[in-house]
């Protein structure tokens, strides 16, 4: 069955992953040139994530790690981006890390709940959080602290 729930998360997802890069596509650009980018940038999105939703609603059988990477690729095919205005289109969907990424980004809204692939994707998070913690140089039990709040939003 369909979701616009899950399109709408997987849409964040994938525009927050593409938003985390622009800076790179486009260091020196101002701000209307920035906001212009992050409107393409979720149309973009908005394109993938409704034909991830759709083919979710489609499958029978639980989604595996594979089985995505191959709905991810699927869904991607055919994307574009127009990095600055008036510029070229850029087949984004032709390139493996971006449909990597965009996989990577879903993979937590995407994966059965209580399966195995969510519980390693859970973990993969929590020790990325725990390096970036790292750096602040917090002590031990704020560490704890943060680290406890995170698995609660994850309840």
């Amino acid at each position: 069955m369909y979701n616009t729930r899950l399109e709408e998360a997987m849409c964040q997802k994938i525009l927050m992953m593409i938003a985390g890069n622009l800076d790179r596509w486009q260091p020196d650009d101002d701000s209307e040139t920035g906001m212009e980018a992050v409107r393409c940038a979720q149309l973009t999105a908005q394109g993938i994530a409704r034909k991830l939703a759709f083919a979710l609603a489609a499958e029978i059988e639980p989604i595996t790690p594979e089985r995505w990477r191959h709905i991810v690729q699927a869904a991607c095919q055919g994307a574009f981006i127009e990095v600055t205005a008036g510029g070229p289109m850029i087949k984004i969907g032709e390139n493996p890390s971006f449909v990597r990424a965009v996989g990577d980004a879903t993979a937590r809204v995407a994966a059965p709940r209580a399966s195995a692939w969510l519980r390693a994707i859970e973990a993969q998070e929590e020790a990325a959080l725990r390096t970036q913690l790292r750096k602040y140089n917090l002590p031990q039990s704020e560490v704890q602290r943060l680290i406890a709040e995170y698995r609660a939003r994850l309840q």
